[in-house]
């Protein structure tokens, strides 16, 4: 959004320092040209002022314009990105994000946290070995506090749905 009253502002404080300007042409005493030269210099200040908050303010709308163009690109990005995963439950109770098969050739397969789906970020799930000689697995993601125990008989390897 435009700052329209600084720009306002600027423009009739320029506005201003012209009639000044003009007025004290026709002035031959020093007292009235001095009080005239206090008014020019006032007015062109206010002008200047006005012109910098207007820049200021074109400053902030264009970073914040970058910040939203980002912000886009970057949903636009992640919504392609989930457009390769679809839920899957491996073992009962557990619902993760695995690689569809179409997309096979592009990456190996791997599932994905869905916690961290739902966030907005993929995160790679770890499956760790046994756990205190039993025969469990236990699938966690790195980033959030996603953790999943499974027996030897789950499915614990990703495969592609």
């Amino acid at each position: 959004m435009v700052d329209i009253p600084s720009i306002t502002a600027a423009i009739t404080g320029l506005k201003t320092a012209a009639e000044i300007a003009k007025a004290m042409k026709g002035l031959h005493d020093l007292a009235d040209v001095q009080t005239k030269v206090i008014e020019l210099q006032s007015a062109i200040l206010h002008a200047q002022t006005s012109a910098l908050a207007a820049h200021s303010d074109q400053f902030t709308m264009i970073q914040k314009l970058h910040e939203l163009e980002t912000e886009v690109r970057q949903v636009r990005a992640w919504e392609e990105t989930k457009q390769r995963y679809q839920l899957i439950t491996p073992c009962p109770g557990c619902h993760l994000y695995a690689l569809k098969e179409s997309h096979k050739n592009t990456d190996p397969a791997h599932w994905i946290c869905p916690h961290c789906y739902e966030e907005g970020r993929r995160s790679l799930l770890l499956v760790s070995g046994d756990h205190n000689r039993r025969a469990v697995q236990i699938i966690k993601c790195p980033h959030c506090e996603f953790s999943h125990e499974t027996t030897s008989e789950s499915e614990t390897e990703p495969k592609y749905a």
